[in-house]
């Protein structure tokens, strides 16, 4: 699995709540996750824990949150490829602005509908706050 975060943000800390995964920062912004051996039945889930640092001057409303299944070994056929993306939008809230939801963002372009075999799966529903201190991002990734 390979995550990204747009704009780019310090990922302070990547970690998998999967054993036999393991994941780490592989870049500004950027982190991956690997297993040698990782056998997911249809509607279990690979979990992962992202910690991000949002600085207080962080200009941004929002950060997009790519994440995409990669093959290493090109001998497994992967049957729905167009299922092994998904993205995700992370809100930032002004802390002053705790009483107030946020204005909703627009939305990123639709993914490809998804085929619940081999599922990416990501679930940004807790907004990020600007605040300087580090932020937990508990976001499930799952393959189904």
């Amino acid at each position: 699995l390979e995550g990204t975060l747009d704009p780019a943000v310090a990922i302070t800390d990547v970690r998998s709540l999967t054993p036999g995964m393991d994941c780490s920062v592989s870049g500004s912004g950027a982190y991956e996750c690997r297993a040698t051996r990782l056998s997911l039945k249809p509607g279990d889930a690979a979990r992962l824990q992202v910690t991000i640092d949002i600085p207080a001057d962080f200009p941004a409303r929002r950060i997009i949150h790519r994440k995409e299944m990669s093959w290493p070994d090109q001998r497994v056929k992967d049957e729905r490829p167009e299922n092994d993306r998904h993205t995700s939008t992370i809100t930032i809230v002004d802390p002053d602005a705790t009483d107030q939801e946020p204005e909703p963002e627009p939305e990123p372009e639709p993914e490809p509908e998804r085929d619940e075999s081999s599922e990416v799966g990501s679930d940004d529903s807790a907004a990020a706050r600007r605040t300087g201190a580090r932020g937990r991002d508990h976001r499930p990734g799952s393959a189904r």
